[in-house]
């Protein structure tokens, strides 16, 4: 018996409510609820009254019981805010029919004040609603008054009667506020033990994505050169990494070709940043490689040609989707030859940025590439192809430029996340042009000062201004 009151309580409650919704719908359970609880709670008072003084006296009770239910029928059929504005009115017109009954003998017009209480729970976000219910309460509880004064009760009841009502109006008021500061409790309860629990769960579900995120940030990093690779043919050296999440669409990439005078160096930006760029990096990574072990690639450019037809085949080889992502890239094969080192190099959108050591054997008027001036350092800007390397509306090969550097020769390589980075007094891109004289003001600096000082540099323009790329900058000294 017990376990089907459980189940009707229980159906009776959620009438309404969508599953997994709960939390949503606390008025409405509340709603429920009290609707339950006042039915059998009322049914007892109009039956004690229809014993002690006729039937008469409890209709208006059994009326308001029998349209009560037509709340959980708005509820059912998801009319919720008209549900909760028909209840707040039935409970005035009620409250104010019993006070016109008994002529305002057994204090029941003070029921006025508990109707508004409704109103404050099921309205309290709509404040022009909460307004009208409240207003509604007080117009209703002066006219009962003034009416009271100047007619006679509906029903006439001697002293003892009028004693015996009071007594139970004031139980009834008892019980029902009882029941509303009950319900409140026990669902709030509900509500806390609700969060707990889903808090546990998005909990759970965290730490095994922060595993897995972690142990992708593993793998990919797997695939990164390793810095005492790379320092044993550049020994003044660094690459500046900060993804902006775990996992990073920006890469760097270093090669040592079978001739032991060349190496390939690379800093590549994939579409987007966190798990997405970091899976476009893995396959960009692998397609470099492949380009230049089982293609055996010896060109730049043709890394590139291939690279782009590889990756777009790759995202659509076995769907219909017109992926375009694909990454921007600046790479150099470096060949010491003697005393210099040739430097054959493309890129896709990305640039290459040169700092000699001695400019003197340049020619800065070439169109090949351009030079800037900053406090007597020269910075040499070679430009890549206007297109990333994927799929691209305007598809054309890709252009090789070659340079003779000297040692000592600083070349630095990027993505776009440092210069794009907003900050400042104006909270304004970090651009290019400041770039450009940042690294140019260093150059009296080892290289492996370098990434310290971007850190603090960017830390210092952004100002707390949340991180908006990957950052990636690779500097090499011939």
């Amino acid at each position: 018996m017990i376990g089907v009151i459980k189940r009707l309580w229980r159906r009776i409650s959620n009438v309404g409510v969508k599953k997994g919704m709960y939390l949503n719908d606390i008025e409405t359970v509340f709603l429920n609820r009290f609707i339950a609880c006042q039915t059998v709670l009322l049914i007892f008072y109009a039956l004690t009254k229809a014993v002690l003084f006729g039937w008469l006296t409890a209709i208006n009770v059994i009326a308001y019981v029998s349209l009560s239910t037509v709340t959980l029928f708005l509820n059912h059929y998801k009319h919720y805010t008209i549900a909760r504005v028909y209840q707040v009115i039935l409970m005035n017109v009620y409250v104010f029919i019993s006070v016109l009954q008994y002529g305002g003998k057994v204090g029941n017009e003070y029921h006025f004040l508990i109707v508004s209480l409704f109103g404050l729970f099921f309205f309290w976000k709509r404040k022009i609603v909460l307004f009208g219910s409240i207003v509604l309460s007080i117009i209703l509880f002066f006219i009962s008054i003034d009416y009271t004064a100047s007619h006679s009760a509906w029903i006439s009841l001697s002293d003892s009667e009028i004693s015996d009502t009071r007594n139970a109006v004031d139980m009834m008021s008892f019980f029902v506020l009882w029941i509303m500061i009950y319900n409140i409790i026990a669902i709030w309860i509900d509500f806390q033990t609700s969060i707990l629990r889903k808090n546990e769960m998005i909990e759970e579900k965290s730490d095994a994505l922060n595993s897995g995120i972690n142990y992708a940030k593993h793998i990919q990093h797997s695939l990164f050169p390793r810095i005492e690779l790379v320092e044993d043919y550049f020994s003044n050296s660094f690459h500046y990494f900060r993804p902006k999440e775990k996992l990073s669409g920006d890469f760097p990439f270093f090669y040592k070709d079978e001739d032991e005078d060349t190496v390939w160096v690379a800093a590549a930006d994939c579409t987007g940043h966190g798990i997405p760029g970091a899976l476009i990096s893995v396959l960009g990574i692998n397609v470099l490689h492949r380009a230049l072990t089982e293609k055996s690639i010896k060109s730049p450019e043709k890394v590139l040609d291939w690279a782009s037809d590889e990756i777009e085949q790759s995202f659509n080889r076995f769907s219909n989707h017109n992926i375009q992502d694909g990454m921007d890239i600046s790479i150099a094969k470096i060949k010491k030859d003697k005393d210099d080192f040739i430097v054959d190099w493309a890129g896709a959108n990305n640039p290459l940025w040169i700092v000699p050591k001695d400019i003197d054997y340049l020619d800065c008027s070439s169109d090949a590439y351009s030079c800037v001036d900053h406090a007597g350092i020269k910075l040499i800007e070679l430009r890549g192809n206007r297109r990333p390397v994927g799929r691209f509306v305007r598809s054309k090969h890709f252009t090789k430029q070659r340079i003779r550097l000297k040692k000592g020769d600083r070349m630095f390589m990027f993505s776009d996340g440092y210069t794009d980075q907003f900050g400042g007094d104006k909270n304004k891109k970090f651009s290019k042009k400041r770039f450009r004289y940042l690294l140019t003001s260093m150059q009296n600096e080892s290289l492996s000062n370098f990434g310290d000082e971007l850190y603090e540099f960017i830390a210092s323009w952004s100002k707390g201004v949340e991180q908006v790329d990957d950052i990636l900058v690779i500097g090499i000294e011939l």
